[in-house]
């Protein structure tokens, strides 16, 4: 009899030890590099398709001042495929010395949030030599149709 009893120790040893390592042990490290692969995936495929994403109108030149002439309000139409709306464009020049003036100007944009961050994320990879030194979201009730409307003002600078 205790000829078996070891032996039955052994096997539930070599059974019931690996569920208790793996439950305890390796269990959420599997599932966490499970996870890490599923987002590296999922990154990849968002970097293959920003190589698609609409890029800035190329008839100015990198270093044109787009922002004094308001070419900038055009830009930024073309670069959302979805409706959105410029409800404000403020420009202001600052004199830096008697040839350059800081041009920054806030543009206050409507639209949905994907549309905004598609904006921001193409004028921020575009080639243009702009600074944008301040993002700002908020929402506000539409009175023409009770609804939620996101806005979103965009502080943008170049030196001109």
């Amino acid at each position: 009899m205790d000829k078996h009893k070891y032996l039955i120790r052994v096997v539930l040893l070599i059974i019931i030890l690996p569920l208790i390592i793996w439950f305890f042990a390796v269990k959420k490290t599997y599932l966490l590099q499970k996870e890490y692969n599923q987002i590296n995936g999922d990154i990849e495929t968002l970097r293959k398709s920003t190589n698609n994403a609409k890029a800035p109108i190329r008839s100015y030149s990198i270093k044109d001042k787009i922002i004094s002439n308001g070419k900038i309000i055009g830009i930024i139409e073309n670069l959302s495929d979805d409706k959105i709306n410029i409800v404000q464009y403020t420009p202001k020049a600052i004199e830096l010395n008697k040839n350059k003036k800081l041009f920054i100007t806030e543009v206050t944009i409507k639209g949905g949030f994907n549309s905004l961050l598609e904006i921001v994320y193409n004028l921020e990879m575009s080639d243009f030599d702009i600074l944008l030194p301040q993002i700002f979201f908020y929402s506000e009730n539409d009175e023409s149709n009770g609804n939620q409307s996101l806005y979103m003002k965009l502080v943008i600078a170049q030196i001109e």
